[in-house]
């Protein structure tokens, strides 16, 4: 869903420059509601520096390893190259995503064995063999008896190499190094959702929204500007969501990604009485909702 811009202006910087077309939600977590209102350097700041680690924070893999039945083709996307952890025979292995596939990445073992993914393997175990001078059908012998060996038992596939057909039995996200999200994707989400009901009031009362500009665009946090409560919701459910909760004094903007990561961003200076609406996006169907 793309809403129609009312300004000339962008909406972080203020400056009257071409616009471009922003994710409200970022698309690299599956977002579609669009509007153009904020300029092009300023579009890639946000997505260089705010939305950059958002696919990689542990929350969001975590929601998308729930979901993966219910959200097939964007939970591949969203696992592609992602660090994972492969369960095997012979103890855990760590492996990646390329193409849909979970794939083990090669290593050298302690005691100096090599280990790869399967097709690595044989090309390996091929190249190895012929610099031994062994023929074509030793080779191709070798390569046989390794796909037909009992699954994580060394065998002798040739009378110069030993080997081992690891067969995994599940695999699960690593997170141990994953780096967590800007704190200020939240914020990012929350104010272009308000500048949507807001229209070219976003451009007035500038001392207002200053400290939220600042905090976007310089990380700058300026004290009583705003916050932003964490919250969490009770299961995980295909949809992210969008709510402006009205003033309770302030106003307040509640977001909803996987339907159980949940924000609460208050804006400390801010009240508005235009009307309370809810963005709703089925990420199974596509469905979005616009609705107050």
């Amino acid at each position: 869903m793309n809403v129609n811009w009312v300004g000339n202006r962008c909406i972080l910087c203020l400056e009257t420059k071409p616009l471009s077309k922003e994710h409200i939600i970022p698309a690299s977590i599956g977002g579609v509601l669009t509007s153009k209102f904020v300029c092009g350097e300023c579009n890639s700041h946000l997505g260089s520096e705010v939305e950059a680690r958002i696919r990689s924070d542990p929350a969001i893999r975590l929601a998308t390893s729930h979901l993966r039945e219910a959200i097939p083709s964007l939970a591949l996307k969203l696992q592609e190259r992602q660090p994972f952890i492969v369960r095997g025979g012979t103890g855990k292995e760590p492996a990646f995503v390329k193409n849909g596939e979970v794939r083990i990445r090669t290593r050298r073992a302690n005691d100096g064995s090599l280990i790869q993914p399967s097709d690595d393997a044989r090309i390996t175990i091929a190249k190895i063999l012929e610099k031994c001078g062994s023929s074509a059908v030793d080779i191709q012998d070798a390569l046989f008896k390794l796909d037909h060996s009992e699954p994580n038992s060394r065998i002798e596939i040739h009378p110069a190499l030993d080997a081992i057909r690891w067969v995994p039995n599940g695999a699960e996200p690593d997170l141990s190094n994953s780096e967590s999200a800007n704190p200020l994707v939240p914020l990012k989400i929350a104010f272009e959702f308000l500048a949507l009901h807001l229209g070219r009031a976003i451009y007035e009362d500038v001392h207002h929204y200053e400290g939220i500009r600042a905090a976007l665009r310089d990380g700058e946090v300026l004290a009583k500007s705003f916050k932003i409560e964490r919250l969490q919701a009770v299961a995980y459910k295909p949809f992210h969501g969008l709510c402006f909760e009205g003033n309770s004094p302030h106003t307040t903007i509640q977001i909803r990604l996987f339907g159980k990561l949940a924000f609460r961003v208050h804006f400390l200076r801010i009240a508005t009485k235009r009307p309370r609406y809810i963005y709703t996006h089925d990420l199974g169907t596509g469905r979005e909702l616009w609705e107050d």
